[in-house]
Formats: structure tokens, C-alpha cells, sequence
């Protein structure tokens, strides 16, 4: 994994994150509430924001596999 793909990804996983967490604030705050009936109503920012956190969450996760991978190949020479 080139040096430049590795900055460009962990940038974009964090804006996904923070996004995310964005999203998921603004649900909890206005768009969430239950009816008199008991019924949850929520807004899509519940889904985008999970989705954000969890996306973001991966490409970090796999850059750092990346990165390790990459110091044990070229350690082992």
C-alpha cells in the first residue's frame, strides 16, 4: 500500500466517523421520538450515521492491517 493511499484513506475514515457521529447526534436530539401508540419514529440519519462509524471504523482497521503487513514483509529481509 503506497504511503499517499494511506494518508487519503485514514483522512477519509475520519470524516466518516465524524460524520457519523454527527448524524447520530442529530437523531438522538430532534428526529427520534415514540408516538402515543408506543411506536419508535425515527429519521435516516440513524442508519447513515451507524453506517458512516462502521465504514469509517473498517478503512482505518484495514489500513493498519496494511501498514503491519507491510513492516513484517519488509522486516523479514
Amino acid at each position: 500500500m503506497s504511503h499517499k493511499l494511506g494518508k487519503k484513506a485514514i483522512i477519509v475514515s475520519v470524516l466518516l466517523l465524524v460524520l457519523g457521529c454527527v448524524f447520530l447526534l442529530l437523531e438522538n436530539t430532534f428526529y427520534q421520538y415514540v408516538d402515543e401508540k408506543g411506536f419508535l419514529h425515527e429519521s435516516l440519519f440513524m442508519p447513515l450515521g451507524s453506517f458512516s462509524v462502521c465504514l469509517g471504523l473498517i478503512i482505518i482497521l484495514l489500513v493498519f492491517i496494511g501498514r503491519f503487513l507491510v513492516k513484517k514483509k519488509c522486516g523479514d529481509h
